[in-house]
């Protein structure tokens, strides 16, 4: 399936299922929004950020 340039958003996506998804979808070259369902977990996906 062809997803470059197309645009995701992945809930539940600090890890698992979810999280593997959103890594694979930016691989893939999406841009991809995630949004996390436990804040601890949120800051291994994107260290970057301090929400």
């Amino acid at each position: 399936m062809q997803i470059k340039d197309n645009v995701a958003l992945i809930t539940g996506g600090s890890s698992g299922i979810g999280f593997g998804t959103a890594r694979r979808m930016l691989d893939e070259g999406a841009s991809v929004m995630v949004c996390p369902t436990a804040t601890v977990r949120w800051t291994r996906v994107n260290p970057s950020k301090s929400w």
